[in-house]
C-alpha cells in the first residue's frame, strides 16, 4: 500500500483488492486504467520487474522534454522504459542463475561425497569376502592336516598292535646275575609240560625296567603267532 494511501490523480483511497501501480521516479501511486494510463491486465501480465521500473505519464513527459530532440525520436522513451524493464528482468534472472550455480556446485559436492562413501561401503563386503575365503582355505588345510595326523596315528597304532600281538609277558621270574632269560622261560616250559623254545622261536627277550619292590617283568617276542597263542592259552 502506498505511503499516503490515495491515488495521485483521482485522490481516492486504495481500498479492497483495487489494482494500483507506483512510479519508480516520483514514487506516487495511481489506480490502474485511467489514472495510471495502463490497464489492470497489463500490470498483472508484465510482472513485478515491469512494475518496479514503471514511470507515470508525467515523469515520462518530463524525461522526454529533458532529453535532446536529436538523440530522441517520438516514442523512444517508452521503448527505453521497456528496455530498462527487460534489462532489470535479465539481471534478476542472472542473479538467480548465479545462486543456482552455487546450489548445483553444492549438490555436486554432496553427490561426490556420497559416491565416495558408497564406494567405501562396497569395498567392505569385498574385503570381508576375501577374509572369509582366506579363513576357509586355512580351515581346509587344518582339516587336511588333522586327517593326515589321524591316518598316521592309525598306522602307528596298527604297527604297535602288530608288534605287540607277538609279545608275551612273564611274571615272577627271579632276576639273577648273568642270567639267560631264554633258559629261564624254558624252565617254566618244562614245569608246565610245554615244548621248549629254540632260539629261532624267539625274536627278542628282555626285562622291563624294575619297579619298586617288584620283580622286573620279562617280555618275550615270539617269531610265530601260533607259538605265542599256545603259551597264552595254556598259561594257567
Amino acid at each position: 500500500m502506498p505511503r499516503d494511501g490515495t491515488c495521485s490523480v483521482c485522490d481516492k483511497p486504495f481500498t479492497g483488492d483495487v489494482v494500483w501501480i507506483e512510479c519508480s521516479d516520483c514514487s506516487q501511486a495511481f489506480h490502474a486504467s485511467k489514472c495510471a494510463g495502463i490497464s489492470e491486465a497489463t500490470i498483472k501480465s508484465k510482472g513485478q520487474a515491469y512494475c518496479d521500473a514503471w514511470r507515470c505519464p508525467t515523469c515520462r513527459r518530463w524525461r522526454l522534454r529533458a532529453a535532446s530532440a536529436e538523440s530522441k525520436e517520438p516514442g523512444s522513451e517508452a521503448d527505453m522504459q521497456d528496455v530498462r524493464i527487460w534489462m532489470k528482468a535479465i539481471n534478476d534472472k542472472l542473479d538467480k542463475l548465479v545462486l543456482l550455480k552455487e546450489t548445483v556446485e553444492s549438490i555436486n559436492d554432496a553427490v561426490q561425497y556420497l559416491s565416495e562413501k558408497y564406494d567405501e561401503i562396497l569395498k567392505k563386503p569385498e574385503q570381508n569376502e576375501r577374509d572369509v575365503k582366506d579363513l576357509k582355505r586355512r580351515l581346509e588345510k587344518v582339516e587336511m592336516r588333522d586327517r593326515e595326523v589321524a591316518e598316521v596315528q592309525a598306522e602307528v597304532d596298527n604297527l604297535e598292535w602288530r608288534s605287540r600281538r607277538l609279545n608275551l609277558e612273564f611274571h615272577g621270574i627271579q632276576e639273577t646275575e648273568d642270567e639267560n632269560l631264554l633258559e629261564a622261560v624254558n624252565a617254566m616250559a618244562i614245569k608246565h609240560l610245554f615244548p621248549p623254545l629254540a632260539e629261532s622261536d624267539v625274536v627278542a627277550i628282555h626285562r622291563l625296567p624294575p619297579r619298586k619292590d617288584k620283580t622286573p617283568v620279562v617280555i618275550c617276542r615270539f617269531a610265530k603267532q601260533a607259538d605265542r597263542d599256545f603259551w597264552w592259552k595254556n598259561r594257567n
